[in-house]
């Protein structure tokens, strides 16, 4: 049986203050201490290594200046969206990078259908559609700008332009 492949690329852009919102929520969820601070400063760092520099204060007068890779952003990311019911899929390939307003988290799917019908009778390609009614034809049919098969936008079928 044949297959029709389906790719899906999607790109989600977070400003750094969303990221570092993620990075606390993750460091509550895992009992750690950053999240009971204040947050002093948050920058993103390119080099050496890519990732968020995160300034807190803690109780008293401590403050803690930490480095998340990107690894540990990219999970709190997950958490952050899984909490906020975006859904993410779970297989595919997943990649991160700084961006001048915060992070870009990517994620690559692609996915295999099994073929449900023949192919396409004559394969003829259509390069152009116009919304164009033909005569006789109500103002919402569209019609091949060559006058072939059209689309009855009404009734979602494929019609002959007879």
């Amino acid at each position: 049986m044949t297959t029709l492949k389906i790719n899906e690329t999607r790109r989600i852009v977070l400003p750094i203050e969303t990221v570092v919102e993620a990075v606390l929520q993750f460091d509550r969820d895992r009992a750690g201490t950053l999240w009971r601070g204040s947050v002093l400063d948050a920058s993103i760092e390119s080099e050496p290594v890519p990732g968020l520099l995160l300034s807190v204060r803690l109780s008293g007068s401590e403050n803690i200046e930490r480095t998340f890779g990107l690894p540990a952003i990219a999970a709190a990311i997950i958490n952050y969206c899984r909490l906020a019911k975006i859904p993410l899929p779970r297989q595919g390939k997943k990649t991160i990078e700084p961006v001048p307003e915060g992070f870009a988290f990517c994620i690559e799917t692609t996915v295999n259908m099994p073929r449900l019908h023949s192919g396409l009778r004559g394969r003829r390609k259509v390069t152009k559609l116009a919304v164009v009614p033909s005569e006789g034809a109500s103002p919402d049919t569209a019609v091949a700008a060559d006058g072939e098969p059209a689309i009855d936008v009404t009734e979602d079928r494929i019609v002959n332009g007879d």
